[in-house]
């Protein structure tokens, strides 16, 4: 899956601007995502049939990296906060699924994510899933942990070049507003040949508000 993703992104920008290496500064918002909604032991009304996984590897405007692939719309946003932080927000939404975060602060030079309003949402199928997030250890209050944000202006994505915002998510025992015996747990997908260890990793590139000043 890594080999692909590499050829995919040299493939795009060799066809689309000629160039005859795979290394580029684009402009665009670039993401690189991929998860999967799953079943906790034991959680009523879970099918793991229905949980296929999710890539998101294009640039904005583009398509999910699936099949069929979906086109999906994104945004990215990282304004000052308070003195010394910074708050984040994005999405990432296809006509089947959709995956939020909101309001994650984040200090300026990068590291751990907090604040009181910090949310993950996803819809998975007909249903959307709720919980606070932040950096500490997961917990019935917290189902959502992000490990500290690093803003960088780097080859994160290979080939791309461009301030990245690069963190990793995993959400264990997040509930449906709507119907509280609904629980699910978001993480990285089980990928043949890749090491699994529960975090979803995210790339960002040319989130709107970077580079940080």
């Amino acid at each position: 899956m890594f080999v692909r993703r590499i050829a995919w992104l040299c493939t795009f920008l060799f066809s689309t601007v000629f160039l005859a290496g795979c290394a580029e500064e684009s402009g665009e918002l670039f993401v690189d995502i991929r998860w999967q909604v799953k079943c906790p032991v034991g959680a009523p009304s879970c099918f793991p049939s229905q949980h296929r996984q999710h890539d998101i590897f294009t640039f904005q405007g583009g398509s999910s990296n699936e099949d069929p692939p979906l086109p999906v719309g994104m945004s990215c946003l990282v304004e000052p906060h308070t003195a010394g932080r910074v708050l984040w927000n994005f999405s990432a939404v296809t006509s089947e699924y959709r995956l939020t975060i909101r309001n994650a602060v984040i200090p300026r030079e990068g590291g751990p994510v907090s604040g009181s309003s910090c949310t993950v949402e996803f819809v998975d199928a007909v249903n959307t899933y709720v919980g606070a997030c932040g950096s500490a250890p997961l917990s019935e209050d917290q189902p959502c942990r992000l490990t500290s944000v690093g803003f960088a202006y780097e080859d994160r994505i290979m080939g791309l070049f461009g301030p990245t915002l690069s963190t990793s998510l995993v959400c264990e025992g997040i509930r449906a507003p709507s119907t509280a015996i609904l629980v699910r747990n978001l993480s990285a997908p089980n990928v043949p040949g890749e090491t699994v260890n529960g975090l979803v990793p995210i790339n960002i590139v040319n989130c709107e508000g970077m580079p940080l000043d």
